[in-house]
């Protein structure tokens, strides 16, 4: 068994809105669109959920892989490999349903793995848990909010609506959240394609929230660090975990504490350089 733990800073260097859509709010309430909020010590603050997280995570690797020439499903609705062919019941749905009621539960696991594409392996699909589980991000202190105005447009023409305009609230740029994931049993490919869209995000080529074509949701990404338990490692050299997988040497970049191999600090970039690359090098392609 390995367990991964990544944990980040995420660091607003635009506004920042992640909300729950329009709310039912008074007419005498300030903002029309407001930064989703969680209670914390008796205040209500702002966070960013892992579900939105792992949105970005998931519709990213779709872009990242497909790049890459290998086939993969969008990851929503009846766009996954699960629910393909939906008005024949969904084909390999189908299949393992009917191992599942059989109690043939590996049988099942296997049609899975031999027939769902490598980001519904890492990410999870209708029925089978995902191998990545997002953390909820909070802030660093108390982020400031604001709130700016904007005109609603009018769709089928194209034009500004007449009178309609609407105020949405946002965090201001300078916050920070801390962000992070938890993992088990991933490749040193999967581990390294996360890794890379965390430096697309901090390059400005990944947005965080809403409003992206406003402005909205630029981020860095902050203060990495990198935990790995796994009892059959050899020192700090990652062991591949499939046919795919390349060994990752880490013994200039990370140490070992507590057991686990560790990367953090200034020697991290060169090992969250050496993952991305087992990223970019894996023939995983039509046999993944």
């Amino acid at each position: 068994m390995r367990d991964i733990a990544l944990n980040w800073e995420f660091v607003a260097r635009a506004p920042l809105r992640v909300g729950a859509g329009k709310e039912l709010i008074s007419l005498k309430s300030p903002v029309d669109l407001a930064t989703i909020k969680i209670s914390m010590g008796g205040r209500s603050t702002p966070y960013i959920p892992g579900s939105s997280i792992k949105g970005v995570f998931r519709s990213v690797s779709v872009q990242l892989a497909r790049s890459k020439n290998i086939k993969v499903c969008d990851g929503v609705g009846e766009n996954t490999c699960m629910t393909a062919g939906k008005q024949q019941g969904g084909q390999l749905k189908k299949a393992i349903d009917e191992y599942l009621r059989q109690g043939m539960t590996h049988e099942a696991l296997k049609v899975f793995e031999e027939n769902s594409c490598v980001l519904c392996k890492i990410f999870g699909s209708p029925g089978f848990l995902s191998h990545v589980h997002f953390m909820d991000a909070y802030p660093v202190g108390e982020p400031t909010t604001n709130v700016r105005v904007g005109i609603a447009i009018d769709r089928k023409t194209g034009a500004i609506w007449k009178k309609a305009l609407y105020k949405v609230e946002y965090i201001e740029p300078g916050a920070r959240f801390k962000a992070g994931l938890r993992a088990t049993n991933l490749p040193n490919y999967a581990i390294g394609l996360l890794v890379k869209i965390l430096r697309l995000a901090d390059q400005g080529y990944v947005r965080i929230g809403g409003f992206k074509t406003r402005g909205f949701g630029l981020v860095g990404v902050d203060n990495i660090e990198l935990a790995i338990n796994d009892p059959e490692a050899k020192g700090l050299k990652l062991r591949p975990l499939d046919k795919f997988d390349s060994q990752v040497d880490l013994e200039d970049c990370a140490s070992l504490e507590n057991g686990r191999i560790t990367v953090r600090g200034d020697r991290a970039k060169a090992c969250l350089e050496k993952l991305e690359r087992v990223w970019e090098s894996a023939r995983l392609g039509k046999d993944s």
